[in-house]
């Protein structure tokens, strides 16, 4: 299952290994993260602090991961690579979480630390279902 990345659900990072929970919750999965995103991540890391500290991790994680070409940027291309792939979006973005239920795209959110819940058209799961991981 190829799981489409948005940036603030990369940055979750900084709170522990999103991969495995990833996997827990939905099984093999292909993390991809849209050429927009890594930008977006390069543009962060250059900060300071906490935000720059957590987009620096998230880079090694975009490093081991598919990295996929869009020429849209930010959410729009987010959503064009999802769409492509007919992937999962995983995002707590409401906006992107709309367009990509909308498109029939399934999405996974994070609901506090260490959880994360489907939401959306086709989940495979019950709506509204979540689950602690």
């Amino acid at each position: 299952m190829q799981i489409v990345a948005d940036t603030n659900a990369l940055l979750l990072v900084a709170e522990g290994d999103i991969l495995t929970r990833l996997e827990q919750l939905a099984g093999i999965i292909e993390l991809v993260v849209p050429q927009s995103v890594a930008n977006e991540l390069s543009g962060l890391a250059k900060n300071g602090g906490a935000p720059g500290r957590a987009a620096k991790l998230a880079l090694k994680l975009t490093a081991r991961s598919t990295v996929a070409p869009t020429t849209l940027p930010g959410d729009d291309g987010l959503l064009e690579v999802a769409r492509r792939l007919q992937g999962v979006v995983f995002t707590n973005d409401r906006r992107i979480q709309a367009e990509a239920v909308k498109s029939g795209l399934r999405v996974i959110v994070a609901r506090g630390p260490g959880r994360l819940a489907w939401m959306g058209a086709g989940s495979g799961s019950r709506a509204g279902h979540e689950r602690s991981l």
